[in-house]
């Protein structure tokens, strides 16, 4: 039996968090839950620009940002407003 196993993991950590994995790297992101408007979540990825330590000297290139954003949507069923 295969199983599909997915390259990235998301770990929420509590309601203003995110963690965000690939292999080695992992990268904390800052969320909101929100309740009554048109999303669930608002994600800040704008504020994100570098890998975490000890990745950290590793600048996240826009296909990276484009990639986290993908693998997210996958990850959750709510509709996310992106800031």
């Amino acid at each position: 039996m295969f199983w599909n196993r997915k390259p990235y993991k998301v770990r929420p950590t509590g309601r203003a968090g995110l963690v965000y994995s690939e292999g080695e790297r992992t990268v904390h992101i800052f969320s909101e839950l929100l309740f009554g408007g048109e999303y669930d979540a608002v994600v800040y990825i704008s504020r994100v620009q570098h890998w975490d330590s000890p990745n950290d000297q590793d600048r996240l290139a826009e296909d990276d940002i484009e990639r986290i954003k993908k693998n997210l949507c996958n990850s959750f069923t709510s509709k996310i407003e992106w800031a």
